[in-house]
């Protein structure tokens, strides 16, 4: 901790001093920025106030700079820039919120940072400091951790100050370290995301906790959710596929062509690879030992867990099944349709029958209805006339619980 600056000793004793204060609902961002942000950048180097009086073009720091997203005008908190071209974005919170744990605020940073193809950017409440990789396209179903490289709280700033001004210091990118420090960032997710299982016993994880920790930092490095890797036992051989984004399966292979690392990596590869945003191919023969990783033990992820994906299980029924706008003939067909309400319901021998076709499953009625039950779905029996022959039935069906209706469905 040798060259740490005195001002930043007294940032954060004053932090820690008043810290239950700070957290309160009453200490906003606005005054976070002023007493801790601002200082903490000026240690960097970054003329914040523009003391230089440089004309506007040039000035390093804009704050509430200007993005366009989706044709709506954006405003990051801070935008740190080098004559003129933008380096970095920070956005700030007040330290009451939870930067760890809550997916708003990264997913707000992110979107801005890529949207404008900044390839990294920093989170913060001076209680919290986080760096992310904003070249992986944000999902608003991401959790706080994707693609964050970076994470540690106000205490450990001594420690992590000889990085922070070797990084994100204004001398720092004058120098091209920053450039250097964000080429190898995606190689670094691929490294811990290898070593998940590796870390499994120095950490204490179960099986089951191991293998979350690894598809979530599949996801972060891919750029899209991987939900499951599951292995259906489907003769001859079984079969591998990954369950991407809650609605696309992608077949990965039988397990005598996931070992053959080489001719796996290019098989998934020219599968999945449209989806995956100007990746770096060099380290895909990485990610594919990650992939098989994962599929070793995607038996476990299987098993006993048919219940807690049922939710996107639904999602994904609706997705690639018609939706009939007339009650009676989509009732009599066994589709999925709409009442004059706008509520989805589905009928639930056709969901079995989809579930076996598309899982090689075959689920109880019984089970499958208490599965149901269980996420929300309410069970009715509705009264139709069949069209082509005036009969008259009164089918069970249930209706689904608005938030499990994918947005294209949604009335």
């Amino acid at each position: 901790m040798e060259n740490l600056p005195d001002e930043l000793v007294q940032l954060i004793d004053r932090f820690k001093e008043h810290l239950e204060q700070y957290k309160g609902a009453s200490y906003d961002e606005a005054n976070t920025r002023t007493d801790f942000i601002d200082p903490l950048f000026k240690l960097l180097g970054w003329d914040v106030a523009n003391t230089a009086s440089y004309a506007e073009q040039y000035r390093e720091v804009i704050r509430e700079d200007k993005v366009s997203i989706e044709g709506g005008a954006k405003a990051p908190d801070y935008c740190f820039r080098i004559g003129g071209v933008r380096k970095f974005f920070v956005e700030a919170k007040k330290p009451s919120v939870d930067l760890r744990n809550d997916p708003s605020p990264a997913y707000q940073l992110r979107r801005y940072a890529y949207s404008t193809g900044l390839p990294l950017s920093i989170l913060t409440n001076f209680r919290e400091f986080a760096v992310y990789d904003t070249r992986i396209k944000p999902s608003p179903n991401d959790g706080a951790s994707a693609a964050r490289i970076q994470y540690f709280t106000f205490e450990a700033f001594p420690d992590k100050w000889a990085f922070l001004a070797s990084t994100f210091s204004r001398e720092a990118i004058l120098r091209g370290a920053f450039d250097k420090y964000a080429e190898g960032s995606i190689d670094d997710l691929i490294s811990q995301s290898c070593s998940a299982f590796e870390e499994q016993e120095t950490l204490d994880l179960t099986n089951e906790e191991a293998r979350r920790v690894t598809l979530g930092r599949l996801s972060t490095i891919l750029g899209f959710r991987i939900d499951r890797i599951v292995k259906y036992d489907v003769d001859p051989e079984p079969v591998f596929w990954m369950e991407v984004n809650g609605s696309r399966r992608v077949r990965i292979g039988t397990i005598d062509v996931i070992v053959q690392l080489h001719k796996f990596s290019n098989k998934v590869l020219g599968t999945v690879g449209e989806m995956i945003p100007d990746f770096d191919r060099r380290q895909w023969r990485r990610i594919a030992t990650l992939i098989v990783k994962c599929a070793e033990t995607a038996e476990g992820i299987v098993d006993g867990r048919f219940e807690d994906s049922t939710k996107s299980l639904i999602n994904e029924y609706l997705l690639a099944t018609k939706i009939g706008d007339d009650a009676n003939d989509a009732a009599a067909l066994g589709m999925p349709f709409v009442d004059k309400e706008g509520h989805v319901f589905i009928v639930l021998q056709s969901l079995k029958q989809w579930i076996y076709y598309t899982r090689h499953k075959d689920i109880r009625e019984q089970d499958l209805a208490q599965f149901l039950t269980n996420i929300g779905c309410v069970n009715r029996r509705m009264h139709f006339i069949m069209k082509s022959s005036g009969k008259s039935i009164t089918p069970h069906v249930w209706m689904v619980p608005p938030e499990l209706v994918p947005h294209s469905h949604r009335s």
